[in-house]
C-alpha cells in the first residue's frame, strides 16, 4: 500500500522534509524549505502523475527506518542500491545495517584484516572501505542516512576467532585447534576484563566512525549470557577494582531477575561493558 500526503492545511509549517506541489495550473510548482522536501514531493510526483492536485505534506516522524541483515544473508551492492532507490521512493530516511554477527563480519576494517577472511561465514562477502563510502554517498544523494551496526559483546564468534584475546582466558573457544565447540554461540562473548577488548574496538569503532558520517552508531548488546565472565580472573578482578558492586541498586537486581543464565552479577559487567563502548563511540563524536 502506498503511503498517502498529508494533505496538510495552508499555513502550516513545512518544515525540514515537507513540501508543496501543486500542478493545478498545468505546471509542476514546488515549494520546500530543503533540498529533502524537494526531493520528497518528487517522488509523490512520480507516484501520482500530477494531474491537477495541490498537497502540502510533511513526515510525521522525523526517523523512518528499515533494518537489512547483511551479516547473517550478505546482500551484494547492487542489491543494497536497490533497497536504497526503494526506501527513497517511500520517503523513509535511515537504513540501518547490522554488519557483524556470529554468522560474518562484512565490513573491512584495515587494521584487522582477519575479520573478514573467516572461513567459516554463512555466506563469503565483505563491503570494502571504498565501497561503503561509495553507498554512503549513494544514499546520501537520496536523502537515506545509514546508521552502521557492530553488534558487542556477544554476537562475536568470527571476531574471536580472528583475534582470540577478545576472549576471557578461560573460554573454551581459545583452544588452539580453533574449531567450533558444543553451543559455541553461548560463550562467544568478548572479555569485559581484557583492556585488549576496549582498545580493539576503540579501533573498530574509529574505523567506522570515519566511513559512515551519520550521527549515530548502534552498538548492539544483546543477549549476554555471560558464563566466561563467571570464572573469568580479568572478569572478577574488574568487578573489585571498579567497585561494580558498589554500583548495584535493586532495580538492576529486579531487572536482572529473569536471566536464568550465567553468574548472578554478569549484569554489572555487562553494564560497564557497554558504558565503556557507549563512551568510545561519544568520544568519536556520535551517539551510541
Amino acid at each position: 500500500m502506498i503511503p498517502q500526503p498529508n494533505n496538510l492545511p495552508d499555513g502550516a509549517d513545512l518544515g525540514p522534509e515537507g513540501y508543496e506541489l501543486d500542478t493545478t495550473s498545468g505546471e509542476v510548482k514546488i515549494r520546500a524549505n530543503t533540498s529533502a522536501g524537494r526531493f520528497y514531493a518528487e517522488q509523490t510526483l512520480a507516484r501520482i502523475g500530477g494531474a491537477g492536485v495541490r498537497i502540502r505534506d510533511r513526515p510525521r516522524f522525523a526517523w523512518r527506518g528499515v533494518m537489512l541483515d547483511p551479516a547473517r544473508h550478505f546482500l551484494p551492492l547492487p542489491r543494497l542500491r536497490e533497497q536504497i532507490d526503494l526506501l527513497a521512493s517511500l520517503k523513509m530516511n535511515r537504513l540501518h545495517l547490522h554488519l557483524t554477527d556470529d554468522e560474518g563480519w562484512r565490513i573491512e576494517i584495515e587494521k584487522y584484516p582477519a575479520l573478514v577472511e573467516d572461513p567459516y561465514q554463512r555466506a563469503p562477502g565483505f563491503y570494502s572501505v571504498e565501497e561503503l563510502r561509495d553507498l554512503v554517498a549513494y544514499a546520501d544523494e537520496r536523502h537515506i542516512t545509514l546508521v552502521p551496526e557492530i553488534d558487542v559483546p556477544r554476537h562475536s564468534i568470527v571476531a574471536a576467532r580472528a583475534h582470540k584475546v577478545l576472549l576471557c582466558p578461560n573460554n573454551p573457544l581459545r583452544n588452539p585447534e580453533g574449531r567450533y565447540i558444543y553451543n559455541e554461540q553461548n560463550w562467544a562473548e568478548m572479555c569485559a576484563g581484557g583492556e585488549e577488548t576496549f582498545r580493539f574496538l576503540e579501533d573498530v569503532l574509529t574505523a567506522v566512525a570515519d566511513i559512515f558520517p551519520g550521527q549515530y552508531i548502534h552498538v548492539g548488546g544483546d543477549e549476554i549470557w555471560g558464563l566466561a565472565w563467571a570464572a573469568c580472573p580479568l572478569c572478577r578482578e574488574r568487578i573489585d577494582r571498579e567497585n561494580l558492586r558498589g554500583e548495584d541498586t535493586q532495580e538492576l537486581r529486579d531487572l536482572h531477575s529473569g536471566s536464568l543464565v550465567g553468574p548472578s552479577d554478569k549484569y554489572l559487567l555487562y553494564r560497564y561493558f557497554m558504558r565503556r563502548v557507549c563512551g568510545i563511540v561519544r568520544s568519536l563524536g556520535r551517539r551510541p
